[in-house]
């Protein structure tokens, strides 16, 4: 059996069943909410952050625990009616 935790998020996400020593694909986020300002950034197995597409070899009963990042935005500064340039920030 392989358990989806939900991590920090909310929701849930049903067990995958598999044959012991099959390969299994890691699934995308779908069934789970990410926390406020935060959005699903893939997951973690046995303490390794793994992706979504990755594959995991099956042995045993494994908890696969949903990570998050926070959501990145941009910041532009506008000059106004002064002259100047200022970078972007992210």
């Amino acid at each position: 059996n392989i358990t989806f935790d939900k991590g920090e998020g909310t929701g849930e996400k049903a067990k995958a069943t598999v044959a012991k020593g099959s390969e299994y694909t890691l699934p995308n986020g779908e069934g789970f909410t990410a926390p406020a300002n935060q959005e699903f950034a893939g997951w973690e197995v046995d303490g390794v952050a793994k992706k979504v597409g990755d594959k995991i070899t099956v042995n045993e009963n494994t908890t696969v625990t949903a990570k998050y990042k926070p959501i990145m935005v941009d910041v532009i500064f506008d000059k106004g009616e002064g002259s100047g340039e200022k970078a972007k920030a992210t």
